[in-house]
C-alpha cells in the first residue's frame, strides 16, 4: 500500500476509536440520568404537562387527575367534566406497564374507580397522543395508579 493510504486508514481508525469512546461516555451519562428519572418521579400538575410538554418529555412523573380505565379511553383527565364529556385535549393517554408474568392488579389500586381522582406515575411522552390522537400526550409505562381518597374521608 502507498504511504498516503496507510496514513488515511490510520486517521480513520483514530477517528473511529475516539467516536466510539465519546459515544460510550455519552451512553453511560444518559443511563445514569435515566436511572435518576426512574427512581424518583417528578411531581407535576396535569396542567403543566399539557402546557409545557417539551419540559417533561421522557421524564418520570407523578400526576393527579380524574382516571379512566375504560375500553379505548385509558386516560387521565383534568377534571370530572373533562372526563364526563371526553375532552381529550384536557387529558393524557395512559399506557399501563405490566411485566410478562405480572397482573394489572399489581399497578392499579382496587379503590381507584373510573371518574374519580387518582395518582399516576410513569414516563411522559409528548408525541404519543393515544387512541385516535385525541389526547395531549401520554404517560407510558405506568407503574402506579392509585385512588380512593377524597375530601369526605
Amino acid at each position: 500500500m502507498k504511504k498516503r493510504t496507510k496514513i488515511i486508514i490510520g486517521i480513520l481508525l483514530v477517528i473511529f476509536l475516539v467516536t466510539a469512546y465519546v459515544f460510550n461516555l455519552w451512553n453511560l451519562a444518559f443511563n445514569k440520568m435515566l436511572n435518576n428519572y426512574m427512581t424518583e418521579p417528578q411531581e407535576v400538575s396535569l396542567i403543566q404537562l399539557i402546557a409545557h410538554p417539551r419540559k417533561y418529555d421522557g421524564r418520570f412523573v407523578r400526576v393527579e387527575g380524574v382516571g379512566s380505565l375504560e375500553f379505548e379511553d385509558t386516560a387521565l383527565y383534568l377534571s370530572k367534566y373533562d372526563y364526563e364529556y371526553i375532552v381529550g385535549k384536557n387529558s393524557v393517554w395512559l399506557e399501563l406497564y405490566v411485566e410478562e408474568d405480572g397482573d394489572i392488579s399489581d399497578i392499579v389500586d382496587p379503590d381507584a374507580q373510573d371518574g374519580e381522582y387518582v395518582l399516576v406515575e410513569g414516563i411522559f411522552n409528548m408525541w404519543n397522543n393515544g387512541h385516535y390522537d385525541m389526547h395531549a400526550g401520554a404517560i407510558e409505562k405506568v407503574t402506579r395508579y392509585e385512588g380512593g381518597w377524597s375530601r369526605d374521608e
